[in-house]
């Protein structure tokens, strides 16, 4: 998800989380129609981990990440993406 959009602080709580957790991430540069923006992707190893980081992203209040899934199948707000 695009981490242009994200408030600092909110950002910085996200940051915090992941690191203390210790999941691997990146951040990437990205082309979007409005310029340059940055997705943020984490890698979670387990459903615990993508249960607590969906919990934290309800509780700051963040849209619905995309998740990729088995054999890179894109989901959002529990509905497939195109290919």
């Amino acid at each position: 998800f695009p981490s242009h959009d994200i408030h600092p602080e909110t950002f910085k709580e996200l940051m915090g989380f992941i690191l203390t957790i210790g999941l691997n991430f990146r951040k990437l540069d990205q082309k979007t129609e409005s310029g340059t923006g940055r997705a943020l992707f984490i890698e979670l190893a387990t459903k615990a981990e993508e249960k607590a980081l969906n919990e934290l992203l309800t509780k700051l209040g963040i849209t619905s990440p995309v998740i990729i899934g088995n054999g890179n199948k894109a989901v959002s707000g529990g509905k497939k993406l195109p290919d």
